[in-house]
């Protein structure tokens, strides 16, 4: 997933996935189909804000789209919380409830409203940290009910080391390339 013409991926807003319910689920992985919690610390380090959304309504709906708002919010409830589903329709039976792999594409529902999150890339709004992608939550489907890319997410690990800020960025090992193995073995393209 590229982001749109003129626009970066945001490397410096880290989202956190808090415990969201009663018990302590901290350093247990995220499961298809089991509500979580996504937060940011905002800056304050005893403060958290949620991502959160409920239905639209004629006085609050997102700005551009006009399309079911997604904001953040200080107070935990149950509009804060969120679904991983897997992104095959075939397979998401299969994948309920199996731990959700990093840097793998997904669709993000909400819980409460069964909607999709979106990222509108063609609706930009000003901000002061510069231009900025609409985010709201509608569920866009092709013709054989499929969610479109505007719905497709990708939960990126941050990177341990210093020079990089993701997974993403790492080099892969020469181990897992396996091209030139592949040709010194005489097994590559001719």
């Amino acid at each position: 997933m590229s982001p749109p013409a003129g626009c970066e991926a945001n490397r410096t807003l880290i989202y956190l996935i808090p415990p969201c319910s009663g018990k302590d689920a901290t350093g247990q992985p995220i499961r298809y189909g089991e509500d979580f919690c996504l937060g940011i610390t905002g800056g304050f380090e005893d403060k958290m804000l949620y991502l959160s959304s409920n239905h639209k309504t004629l006085l609050t709906s997102s700005k551009k789209s006009w399309l079911q708002e997604v904001y953040l919010t200080d107070q935990a409830s149950h509009l804060n919380l969120w679904q991983a589903t897997f992104l095959e329709p075939q397979l998401r039976l299969e994948y309920e409830g199996s731990p959700v792999h990093a840097n793998r594409k997904l669709v993000l529902y909400h819980r409460y409203t069964n909607r999709a999150l979106v990222a509108h890339r063609n609706l930009f709004l000003r901000t002061y940290f510069g231009k900025e992608v609409e985010v709201a939550a509608h569920t866009y489907l092709d013709s054989q009910r499929v969610e479109k890319p505007k719905n497709v997410w990708l939960l990126v690990t941050a990177s341990p080391r210093d020079d990089e800020a993701t997974m993403l960025d790492v080099a892969k090992p020469r181990a897992e390339d396996t091209r030139a193995v592949e040709q010194a073995m005489g097994l590559g393209p001719q």
